[in-house]
């Protein structure tokens, strides 16, 4: 009767520990889909950018930082290439992933994406 007293509570201590290593799947999981999705909507705006900035009849790099601007993210690299406009943007990773990289010693830097758009045919 006695090894069973000793015992006690351990089954708690298991729950706990399993209950722990679940929240941590869960909470890796959603920044994971936090990061897909602000990369999605980066590409979307530097692809938004790229077509500013070719449609553009003035300034098409400050166009391209406008749309840029609107969507969250800044314009790292803007250039016109003949008729096409190339922008590549950047912004900061989702705030969940930065405070989970910082927790295991990472350095998350910012997340960038790249477009090309051309003029339109007329």
């Amino acid at each position: 009767m006695n090894g069973v007293r000793g015992e006690r509570g351990s089954a708690m201590v298991l729950a706990i520990a399993l209950l722990a290593v679940i929240a941590l799947i869960g909470l890796v999981a959603l920044a994971q889909v936090q990061l897909l999705q602000r990369k999605h909507a980066l590409q979307g705006a530097a692809d938004l950018s790229a077509i500013a900035a070719a449609q553009s009849a003035g300034d098409a790099c400050a166009q391209a930082q406008r749309i840029a601007s609107a969507n969250g993210a800044v314009v790292s690299a803007c250039r016109l290439d003949g008729l096409d406009a190339l922008v590549e943007l950047q912004a900061a990773p989702p705030s969940i992933l930065a405070v989970l990289a910082d927790r295991i010693g990472l350095t998350m830097g910012p997340l960038q994406a790249q477009a090309r758009a051309g003029a339109p045919d007329h």
